[in-house]
């Protein structure tokens, strides 16, 4: 190997190590800021009746077309497999498309509950994109389906736990 390979190979591994750190970095700020925005999420919820909350401008427009994506999915209790399902799916891509340019951010990091019923924590909270989050808050605010499990959230979970 020449000097100058050498050279061009050494800075290429140091160039992919400084891009993976820039990636961790990247990727802890989105964990902090998804943590933060469920912290919050959760304060609406509990604070006051979550029907009367729109998460977005165009929430009516939003939810119709979530509701059409997908007719049949339980709200209250999503699991993990049914999320993924959802997010790959190509009603999922047509939503996104749809609304995309309407939710800034629309990609990024945001923690959703997997059950209704209970706060974020490490059992029941999965990271998925925004746009995925609100169709799935939206129909639960919606539906009334934070409303009616406020009560409970509230009193099994006053905070987020730390689990």
């Amino acid at each position: 190997m020449t000097r100058r390979r050498r050279d061009q190979f050494h800075q290429q591994k140091l160039n992919q190590q400084k891009n993976a750190i820039r990636d961790f970095a990247n990727a802890s700020e989105d964990i902090v800021n998804a943590g933060n925005h469920a912290k919050t999420y959760l304060r609406i919820i509990t604070s006051g009746d979550p029907t009367a909350f729109p998460l977005h401008k165009e929430q009516t427009q939003m939810v119709a077309a979530f509701k059409k994506a997908f007719p049949n999915q339980n709200i209250e209790v999503i699991t993990k497999e049914e999320l993924e399902a959802m997010a790959e799916s190509p009603k999922f891509a047509e939503f996104k498309d749809k609304f995309k340019d309407m939710v800034p951010e629309y990609k990024r990091a945001t923690f959703v509950r997997l059950r209704a019923d209970e706060a974020y924590g490490t059992r029941n909270s999965i990271v998925v994109p925004r746009l995925l989050f609100m169709g799935i808050e939206m129909r639960r605010n919606t539906e009334g389906v934070n409303m009616r499990l406020q009560a409970q959230i509230i009193a099994n979970n006053a905070t987020v736990r730390q689990e």
